[in-house]
């Protein structure tokens, strides 16, 4: 089941989803939003086929009287962003979560990452993390070229913009 809330914050109106995004998701009423709008996309678990169509469909309708933005993608977003070229319409990426684990002790954690960070360190790392269990450098549990591609291709065809 997919909830969500929206928050006015200055101008931007930010919608924060949680769970998953499915065939059960009506994601009609946030065709209503307008002006400038950020999905924040960290409670997001899963997203099945058809929940991907649908996001597709509300990304179409905002395209067009929206500026949006999504920030602290989940993996399970990050994967769709990978996979399917038109799933963040011509929103910009503002900031993702980045699964970290320790090489030494297996810990795992997700950490937010700024991505004109990235972008600024040629877009192939993320920054540094030191396992809080036993301090040892952690390493993104995915493989950087895969799980940064939709920053290149966010980068290639419209820059990261800050607002």
């Amino acid at each position: 089941m997919l909830r969500w809330q929206v928050l006015k914050v200055g101008l931007r109106t930010i919608v924060a989803l949680n769970g998953v995004l499915d065939e059960n998701a009506d994601l009609r009423p946030l065709t209503e939003l307008s002006g400038e709008v950020s999905f924040d996309l960290s409670g997001v678990r899963r997203i099945s086929s058809t929940g991907v169509r649908e996001w597709i469909e509300l990304m179409r309708h905002l395209d067009r009287r929206c500026r949006v933005s999504l920030v602290a993608c989940s993996p399970a977003s990050v994967t769709q962003l990978n996979l399917i070229s038109n799933f963040r319409g011509r929103a910009q990426v503002e900031s993702f979560m980045a699964p970290y684990e320790c090489p030494t002790c297996g810990a795992e954690r997700e950490v937010l990452v700024d991505s004109v960070t990235v972008l600024r360190t040629g877009g192939l790392s993320v920054p540094p993390q030191s396992c809080g269990d036993c301090a040892t450098p952690m390493e993104l549990s995915e493989l950087p070229e895969r799980y940064l591609v939709f920053l290149m291709d966010q980068r290639g065809g419209r820059p990261v913009a800050r607002a």
